[in-house]
């Protein structure tokens, strides 16, 4: 049995997943798309898909799961534009950073048994500080010995859910399952407030009087600290996936001004003591989490045997690009 898979955008996360299942091919073939053409031909040149379409419904329309890894302000139109050509029984896969909003989307467009599964990947820390971003940082092993959170909205076909845990196994990762409200928090605190964090330092920064000349002495800790910047969730329409999760980030940029207040206190109050242990603090903060290695990855005919409504279709059946 030969699984479609069909990848739109082709991005780190999108490129990396077809990457880990470059090894798969006897069992997967892995179909891909960009909005972008050079970095579609630039996935299929590395290896990342195995076909390469220019029309969406086309691609999808024989696809066994379709993963969508696009900027969040193009998810609504990408549920619309493959929406009515999913085939019965296809799985969604959705790795944005938005949860509640693409399950409303999802209810509103996708017809009935067409089912959609949330993957949210953690990121393999040997590329935490890699600079490039975009298909430049997708990695075979991005996703090794990581977790991905699993939500999906209720009611939906468990063995669609069973799919995405045996996906991200597949791919070296191992699957936590989460309630889509806690994993909003958590996005809030670990991925939007850093960035948020980041612009509001850019702009004080950029609106003293002496940036001109002092933009020439920013350095690594500059660069670090705007870096954020650099990883947003949209292409164009900036902060949609802030603006969706609103509730958690208000309150969390609550907690910041009252961090920034607290070490205000103790620089007027000039207490050197109090500096040293508010940084030495921040600086120890251990995560107490051991580091967890995985046993033997399952075979793609494995994950996927069992999966109902996967349809058998022969290669030579394929129909060549961009039909």
């Amino acid at each position: 049995m030969t699984v479609e898979i069909s990848i739109i955008g082709l991005g780190q996360i999108g490129a990396s997943i077809g990457l880990a299942l470059a090894g798969q091919k006897n069992n997967i073939h892995r179909s891909g798309n960009d909005r972008e053409p050079t970095i579609t031909r630039q996935a299929e040149k590395m290896g990342a898909v195995d076909q390469t379409y220019l029309n969406l419904p086309a691609m999808v329309r024989q696809a066994d799961v379709v993963i969508l890894a696009v900027p969040v302000d193009e998810l609504h139109d990408t549920f619309k534009a493959i929406a009515l050509d999913l085939k019965e029984g296809a799985v969604v896969l959705d790795t944005s950073p938005v949860k509640t909003a693409v399950a409303d989307w999802a209810s509103e467009l996708l017809p009935p048994e067409r089912h959609l599964v949330a993957w949210l990947p953690a990121i393999n820390p040997i590329y935490l500080h890699e600079s490039s971003t975009g298909i430049e940082a997708a990695h075979a092993d991005l996703f090794k010995n990581c977790l991905v959170f699993i939500t999906h909205p209720r009611g939906v076909n468990e063995q669609a859910v069973k799919l995405a845990a045996d996906l991200a196994t597949l791919v070296g990762a191992r699957p936590f399952f989460a309630d889509p409200d806690e994993v909003e928090g958590l996005l809030a605190a670990n991925h939007m407030l850093p960035q948020l964090a980041a612009a509001a330092v850019l702009n004080v920064t950029q609106a003293q009087p002496g940036w001109d000349e002092g933009r020439k002495l920013a350095g690594q800790v500059f660069a670090q600290v705007t870096q954020p910047l650099s990883h947003l969730d949209e292409s164009a329409q900036l902060g949609q996936a802030i603006l969706l999760n609103q509730g958690n980030v208000v309150r969390l940029l609550d907690d910041l001004i009252a961090s920034l207040q607290e070490l205000r206190a103790i620089l007027t109050r000039q207490d050197g003591a109090a500096l040293q242990k508010w940084l030495a603090q921040r600086k120890d903060n251990q995560w107490g989490i051991q580091n967890q290695q995985f046993g033997e990855l399952p075979t793609s005919g494995q994950v996927f045997g069992q999966f109902i409504g996967l349809g058998r279709r022969n290669r030579k059946e394929r129909k060549t690009n961009n039909e």
